[in-house]
């Protein structure tokens, strides 16, 4: 996990295995288990599955997953949310005619320690799930969707800590029409949601009733365009304040058009305004909170047959105002690409990457990289194959009133596997970092691989890793990790 200051784990263990009986069942187990530095105990990993449909018209579904607060892997993984939690689901739906259908859940979701890394509770957080639907396609232009909800949240210890529950009502109503003049094929659908929150005990939030509307249009006026639009309006009202103390604004919005057959662009855009209301409700609120805004540009042109360009750029701004201050923050990117394929299996990749984010607090800082980069790619098959780069890499970061900090490096990648016989297999990879030293970045990666694949039936490999990071800059940041694997995969 690069940059999170957290070791790796010194010990991983995983296994999985899939199964069908027939056409009308199938499930999956997998397993997980890690050994963490300067810990003693063991962190695990727990998912299992099955999905039926022995009766007609009947489909049933259960889902189990269970993930220690410490669990890690190899890689970032270690920031998934899920973690600290075990979760259980069970629902089925039932097919009442070719258009109309109900469905009914359960489920369970746990917190595995108080104050976790993950998922942080000051309590063993118990959350229970009950739910019922019904869906009517009534025509191919209409249909409607109803669903009820409801949400027992508390302390598995204590019920002076957490108690309180949600209920929650749910509809929504969409179809298309495949002619409506200008607009194309047309699509529209609109939900709503209710979610009414009451608080048993005196701690905590207060008793809420929540509004959610959104609306969503999509058109595509001919073969070459499509264009989406969502507005989403979220109203919250405290019950023992009487008052509404929170509005939510979303606009989304996505372009897609292809200029001819060579040339496709895409843009989208995201605005979120956040306010607090009291009793003055309007169609659109004038004293917003905070404001979110980000949007993305992108094109693909294939100007020749054996050639393809990639641009992209994107921003992505927060601003949020209290009263004696206001916040920003700005990340920018800029991506360029030029591939040229001289076979089916040989290309030539040139890019060019800027990233830049710029925060205002209480003071004003900046950091910056740019990557120039070159690369060769060469893959015939999955164990033959073969891609080196190098990057020129420029790097700034300024937080006063620490000095400028700057660097600027050479990256070298090389990796690729070859088949030393017809079932022997070598693979190997590199990533080293040249001359000067990066501000946020590993110093070298090596790994090498040899394996056996049958082909058929199995293939199995054993493997040495190793990661080290040494930069002049910031010293407190070297650290050394390396280890040996075997990986076995069974095929039928």
């Amino acid at each position: 996990a690069t940059g999170t200051g957290e070791d790796e784990p010194e010990n991983l263990i995983g296994g999985d295995c899939s199964f069908k009986v027939e056409d009308h069942t199938a499930g999956y187990v997998e397993v997980a288990g890690a050994e963490n530095a300067d810990d003693n105990d063991n962190y695990v990993a727990l998912r299992a599955g099955i999905e039926s449909s022995v009766v007609d018209n009947l489909k049933i579904k259960a889902d189990f997953q269970k993930i220690d607060d410490q669990f890690r892997s190899f890689t970032n993984s270690d920031l998934n949310p899920t973690k600290n939690q075990q979760r259980f689901n069970v629902g089925g739906d039932y097919q009442l005619a070719s258009n109309q259908k109900i469905n009914a859940a359960y489920a369970n979701i746990r917190g595995l320690v108080e104050n976790g890394q993950y998922n942080t509770y000051d309590y063993l957080r118990n959350e229970n799930i009950y739910g019922v639907g019904y869906r009517n396609d009534i025509i191919e232009k209409m249909g409607f969707g109803l669903r009820l909800e409801r949400r027992d949240i508390n302390d598995r210890n204590n019920s002076a800590m957490a108690d309180n529950y949600q209920n929650r009502i749910m509809a929504d109503v969409g179809g298309r029409l495949n002619e409506a003049g200008v607009l194309g094929q047309f699509g529209y659908s609109a939900n709503y949601e209710m979610i009414m929150f009451r608080n048993e005990i005196s701690l905590g939030d207060h008793d809420a009733n929540t509004n959610q509307l959104a609306l969503t249009l999509t058109s595509k006026p001919d073969d070459n365009a499509n264009i989406k639009l969502t507005q989403r309006i979220a109203l919250r009202k405290d019950k023992e304040l009487d008052t509404y103390d929170d509005r939510q604004d979303v606009t989304l919005a996505s372009f897609q058009y292809r200029l001819h057959a060579n040339l496709n662009m895409l843009t989208t855009y995201e605005y979120k305004r956040y306010t607090v209301p009291d009793d003055n409700v309007q169609f659109w609120q004038d004293d917003p909170a905070r404001i979110q805004k980000a949007g993305t540009f992108a094109m693909e042109y294939l100007p020749l047959e054996k050639i393809k360009a990639v641009g992209k750029l994107g921003r992505q701004e927060t601003r949020q105002w209290f009263d004696d201050s206001t916040t920003r923050t700005t990340d920018d990117f800029i991506l360029g690409q030029l591939t040229y394929f001289h076979t089916h299996h040989l290309s030539f990749n040139a890019e060019s990457e800027y990233t830049r984010k710029d925060k205002r607090y209480s003071v004003h800082s900046r950091d910056k990289i740019w990557d120039l980069g070159l690369k060769i790619n060469w893959n015939k098959d999955r164990l033959n194959e073969f891609t080196a780069g190098l990057i020129r890499r420029w790097q700034l970061q300024d937080y006063p009133p620490s000095i400028e900090v700057t660097s600027s490096s050479y990256i070298i990648l090389v990796s690729g596997s070859v088949s030393v016989m017809r079932e022997l297999f070598v693979r190997g990879s590199i990533k080293d970092i040249l001359l000067d030293d990066p501000l946020d970045d590993e110093k070298t990666y090596t790994s090498v691989e040899v394996g056996y694949d049958s082909h058929r039936w199995y293939r199995v490999s054993l493997g040495y890793e190793r990661i080290e990071g040494d930069t002049d800059l910031y010293p407190d940041r070297n650290y050394t990790g390396q280890g040996v694997f075997v990986r076995f995969t069974g095929k039928m």
